[in-house]
């Protein structure tokens, strides 16, 4: 499922040529970079560079969200490229700024279209903090034999989801072109659904919550630790991600640059 290049090891145009190539095989989902060789002591030199890079094969979305400027949900689009996952014990309420783990997601759970996300890592000193990553299809291995009604249903109901002004109805689980997709965030899960919607997306969740912490043995998640410099793209709708809670003492300690990108068609 995961791919790893390493700038040490190749120069950019053979990374950019093993990636667009790694990216049109359907096993691989989850793609690393690593890089200890760039400066990194400012979020400007580290999203420069991987700016510089993807801009060749894509092109950036202007969908970052600010939740320090406002509590409000529905009003924390900046209309930037890259946003802040930090620590931050001044902020409440916000898996971007603590420490907790976070449930396993989709990104792109209200916005039609979504394609990827990006993670780039400026720095990651604490205990813990990996991001995660599920292949649906383990899901599906998993519910077969534990609850196949439930596994029914999540193929069957669509599921409205809604942010920031924009909503997107999808299927938990579904298929196109023989790919498995899925999308899903419980946050994001709008209080409009069907009482029935909302206690089968309260059942995923926690069945998610359990393969975080690893107490479902069938299904285990995928950790990618991330260094300075290194980051991280995926196919946002092909897999789940979340993240391991992790130890700070101090804030920023884990400092994560996020944006969302597309590659050309």
């Amino acid at each position: 499922m995961k791919k790893e290049y390493n700038f040490s090891h190749l120069s950019e145009v053979d990374i950019k040529h093993n990636f667009l190539l790694d990216w049109q095989d359907s096993k691989n989902k989850v793609f690393v970079f690593k890089n200890n060789g760039i400066e990194v002591d400012s979020s400007n030199a580290l999203s420069n560079f991987y700016e510089s890079f993807f801009s060749k094969i894509g092109r950036f979305l202007n969908l970052a969200e600010d939740a320090l400027s406002t509590s409000c949900r529905e009003h924390q689009r900046t209309g930037q490229v890259w946003m802040e996952i930090r620590n931050d014990d001044s902020v409440k309420n916000a898996y971007r700024h603590s420490t907790n783990a976070q449930p396993l997601h989709t990104d792109g759970s209200y916005i039609p279209g979504f394609a990827q996300s990006i993670l780039a890592c400026l720095s990651n000193v604490g205990v813990g903090g990996e991001t995660i990553f599920i292949d649906p299809s383990d899901l599906i291995k998993d519910l077969e034999v534990a609850n196949p009604e439930f596994l029914s249903a999540l193929f069957e109901h669509d599921v409205l989801h809604e942010r920031s002004g924009d909503t997107r109805t999808e299927k938990i689980l579904y298929w196109v072109d023989n790919i498995l997709k899925t999308n899903f965030n419980f946050y994001c899960v709008s209080p409009k659904n069907s009482k029935e919607v909302i206690e089968l997306s309260n059942k995923f969740l926690n069945y998610l919550i359990a393969i975080e912490k690893k107490e479902n043995p069938n299904v285990l998640p995928m950790p990618v630790k991330l260094s300075p410099g290194d980051a991280v793209i995926w196919k946002d709708d092909e897999v789940l991600h979340g993240r391991h809670a992790f130890t700070a003492t101090k804030n920023s300690e884990r400092n994560i640059l996020k944006c969302a990108f597309k590659l050309h068609d």
